[in-house]
């Protein structure tokens, strides 16, 4: 929601009416799903980036990794945490998961570095949680650090923490620390 500070009202230019659906743009229908924040986003330049909070059972909703415009709530860019044909990771997961897999998403915050221009991301586990069987594989970016371009969502790289499809609800549970390192 965008509220306006002197009057404690919506500001109707943003989004739609004031609010932008979160669970507008995930794979799934929007009216069958929940797509929270469990913090909240991180500010860079015009753009406010988020992860989400998706409920942990089979079926759930992917948690895409996405930046709004702040002023006017467009969405400007989308990262998908399991990837779809032809993006980086797509052939660490079975053919036709980027349709049915769910979670990898980032409940636990992001942190950003404005000289670099990149934001840092701790991701969980993909669901059903403590079952892998329709998964095999690495499957990127599930319980992974990923760090993006943060004007574009293009990726930079990524660590990932637990390999082979996580049975064990591994998640990163908070946002990757910055250090600045002293020779």
């Amino acid at each position: 929601m965008a509220i306006d500070a002197k009057t404690g009202k919506l500001i109707p230019s943003f989004g739609t009416n004031g609010k932008v659906n979160l669970n507008v743009g995930v794979r799934d229908d929007p009216t069958k799903i929940s797509v929270t924040l469990s913090t909240p986003g991180r500010v860079f330049n015009d753009l406010i980036i988020i992860g989400s909070r998706v409920p942990d059972f089979y079926g759930a909703a992917p948690g895409y990794i996405r930046a709004y415009n702040c002023r006017t709530g467009k969405l400007v860019w989308t990262f998908h945490t399991i990837p779809h044909p032809g993006e980086p990771g797509y052939d660490t997961w079975p053919k036709d998961a980027y349709k049915y897999a769910g979670g990898v998403n980032c409940w636990g915050g992001l942190s950003i570095d404005r000289k670099r221009g990149m934001v840092f991301l701790a991701l969980v586990s993909p669901t059903y949680d403590y079952y892998g069987a329709d998964r095999k594989g690495a499957n990127l970016y599930g319980n992974c650090v990923l760090a993006l371009d943060a004007a574009t969502g293009h990726y930079k790289w990524h660590f990932q923490t637990v390999h082979h499809h996580d049975i064990w609800d591994y998640d990163l549970p908070a946002p990757p620390n910055l250090v600045l390192a002293k020779d």
